[in-house]
This record gives C-alpha cells, sequence and structure tokens, in this order.
C-alpha cells in the first residue's frame, strides 16, 4: 500500500537507485505493475510510462517474467518502448557467455543491482550436500567436510566483525565458526580477513588440523544454474594449524581484496 501512493518521481528515484534491495527484479517489475494499474485511472488517453520502463533491468528478468508481462499489465505496452525493452531482455538470455560479459559492460541494465545478489540463486546455508551445483576442478572438497556460509548484501553491512552459526564436520560433537571482518583486519580495509575458529575454550583440548577456507563471490557467478560457480572469481587459501586455547583461531588477514567483491 505504501508503494503504490509514491509520486511518480519518488517512484523513479527508487527504482533507478543502485542500492535497491531486491533479490530478483522481477520484485521491481512487479511494483511497477502495481503501482501503475493503481494510477491508470488517473492518466488520461495519451498517458505513457516510458519514463519509467527503462529504470527496471529487463536482461534480469526471467524468460517467464519477459514472456507474461504484456498479457499480465497491458498498461505497461501502450507506448513504443516495451516491446523494445522485452527484446533487449529476450536478447540477453539467448546470448553467449562472451556476449552477456560485453552487454554487462555496456548496459547499465545488464548488471545486477547492488543490493541483488545474483542471477542464480544462493548457496544453502549449511553443510556442503552432493545435490548443490558441484564445485569447478580444482575446488573440490568431500561434502561431510565442508559447510557453506552465505553472506547476502555483503557490502551494506556495517559491522567490524561477524561470526557464522556454529557447524560440525564429518559427524563430530566438536563446533567450529567462520569469522569474517567485512572491511578488513589491520589492513587499510584494503582486504577481507577471514579465519576459521576452534572454539576452544579448555586448556587441555587442542587439535591440529589442515584446512580450506573459499570465497565465491556471487556478483561474479555465472548465470548457467547447472554450473554456477567460476573458478576464476574464486578464491581458495589453504592452511594448517595447532588450535588450542591460546590459538583458537586461524585463518589470513589478506584473503581477498574488498574492490574484487564490489563488482
Amino acid at each position: 500500500p505504501a508503494f503504490v501512493s509514491l509520486g511518480r518521481s519518488v517512484l523513479a528515484e527508487v527504482l533507478s537507485h543502485e542500492d535497491l534491495d531486491c533479490p530478483r527484479e522481477e520484485l521491481a517489475l512487479e511494483g511497477l505493475i502495481k503501482w501503475v494499474q493503481e494510477h491508470v485511472d488517473g492518466f488520461d488517453e495519451s498517458y505513457d510510462v516510458d519514463d519509467l520502463l527503462p529504470l527496471i533491468r529487463w536482461p534480469l528478468l526471467s524468460m517467464a517474467a519477459l514472456g507474461s508481462v504484456q498479457s499480465r499489465a497491458p498498461e505497461l505496452g501502450r507506448g513504443p518502448l516495451l516491446n523494445e525493452l522485452l527484446l533487449e531482455g529476450f536478447r540477453y538470455h539467448s546470448s553467449d557467455a562472451a556476449a552477456r560479459a560485453r552487454m554487462r559492460e555496456a548496459n547499465t541494465r545488464c548488471r545486477p543491482r547492488k543490493g541483488m545478489v545474483l542471477l542464480a540463486p544462493l548457496l544453502p546455508e549449511g553443510p556442503w550436500s552432493p545435490g548443490l551445483p558441484p564445485f569447478p576442478p580444482g575446488l573440490t572438497m568431500p561434502s561431510p567436510l565442508s559447510y557453506v556460509w552465505t553472506i547476502p548484501h555483503f557490502e551494506s553491512l556495517s559491522c567490524t566483525s561477524m561470526y557464522s552459526p556454529a557447524f560440525s564436520v564429518n559427524g563430530t560433537d566438536h563446533s567450529w565458526k567462520i569469522y569474517v571482518y567485512p572491511r578488513g583486519n589491520n589492513n587499510a580495509g584494503k582486504q577481507l580477513s577471514i579465519y576459521l575458529d576452534s572454539g576452544i575454550a579448555d586448556t587441555s583440548d587442542q587439535l591440529t588440523c589442515t584446512f580450506k577456507l573459499v570465497v565465491i563471490n556471487y556478483k561474479q557467478m555465472s548465470s548457467d544454474l547447472a554450473t554456477p560457480v567460476n573458478a576464476k572469481d574464486c578464491v581458495v587459501k589453504e592452511a594448517r594449524h595447532h588450535f588450542s586455547k591460546k590459538a583458537k583461531d586461524w585463518g589470513f588477514r589478506e584473503f581477498i581484496l574488498l574492490e574484487r567483491l564490489s563488482g
């Protein structure tokens, strides 16, 4: 109700915002449709919404959404622009990966908003299971020893540091956590810092293990839902550490440049 009451200029500002917080572009389109349908009776016969239509990122809509727009919301099609934008979306979906990359470079509408996650679904948080999309060659890890922690809207985080939920691996009772500094830990705010925390609190407990930490940049992932993880846009680092109460966490102060996570 509050959305459809926005003035036209305010609506345009919201839809054009790079940081619009919606996980799918379909939500932005749905908002525009509801707004137009609410206000259509107040327009004269010559009205058009050509100033608002380009603010939707049509190439980021699913093929199903693109194909149903004209039947669901004929009010959007009274001007000549809608067909051109739909064609832009269909052309993007039918292009190969190299062509899509060129389109994203040249056209803002082909790039995900900063508030969006990506074109493919988020990897489910928790133990890595065989049913999930496979890592590319070189990144394969055994399922019982792997854990996924998803951090949506990473660029919007204002905290100094944060922990993942506790998890165990390989059926053991011991709980681990991943510990990150979203703006870096004493590295001038240039690098993501990430550590594995053993949670050891007893002086008699000790663990020695080799582990890998992997950062997957969703904004650089492939739109191929079968294999969305691009090896070249992942960073993998391996370490071996003797965990104890005095040295309960270990990792990397300089894991990946933060500028690589803002693409």
